[in-house]
């Protein structure tokens, strides 16, 4: 982490960022990272923005 004072000295599994990309794949988005050096990272995560008719169910004539 950039800030000492957040440092928690437990490690993580490192699975969080994978399993977002697979979220995002499954849903036609994209992972965005904007990363600087001493600053830190920040990640965009977009989902594409879809207004859908929910399925119909089969009716009775």
């Amino acid at each position: 982490r950039s800030d000492p004072a957040r440092e928690t000295h437990q490690s993580g599994s490192g699975l969080g960022l994978a399993i977002a990309q697979k979220v995002i794949q499954a849903h036609q988005g994209r992972i965005e990272v904007q990363s600087e050096v001493g600053k830190g990272t920040i990640f965009h995560l977009i989902f594409p923005f879809q207004h859908e008719q929910p399925p119909e169910q089969n009716k009775a004539p």
